[in-house]
């Protein structure tokens, strides 16, 4: 039996902005107020440290068969980071394990920029970024 298929953002990010931590904000990954069924909640780091690389966000779900029928299985939801001199990091995701979906969009305040943000490895509907979040110059 084969395993049903993932749609998936993982974004990995390195802290190259010099002026302190990056820090988790708000998420939104419901549909009309609820979790999606079989959808899996956002993991998500509350601190990235200046200097460090870690996984800051990870959003999967997995594509569902309803009375023998796939469905949709979307994966979708809006994360927002505090960057250190006030404004934020927003990453917008919005894929289904059946067809992918549209590319997640990771949008830096102003005065930053994030190098990798639109050439993630992707496989499927599966995307990962490595982005390193510097000051724009």
């Amino acid at each position: 039996m084969s395993s049903l298929p993932f749609a998936s953002i993982t974004v990995i990010a390195t802290n190259s902005t010099g002026q302190g931590n990056i820090t988790f904000s708000t998420f939104n990954f419901f549909q009309n107020g609820s979790l999606l069924p079989g959808s899996y909640p956002p993991i998500i780091l509350p601190t990235l440290a200046d200097g460090a690389t870690d996984t800051i966000l990870q959003s999967y779900f997995q594509e569902q068969i309803v009375n023998g029928a796939k469905v949709a299985s979307p994966c979708s939801g809006t994360a927002i980071f505090n960057l250190p001199a006030g404004p934020s990091l927003t990453i917008s995701w919005n894929l289904t394990a059946m067809d992918g979906g549209s590319m997640p969009t990771i949008v830096p305040g102003p005065g930053y920029y994030v190098a990798g943000a639109t050439n993630p490895t992707i496989s499927g509907a599966n995307y990962t970024f490595n982005i390193n979040i510097e000051l724009q110059e």
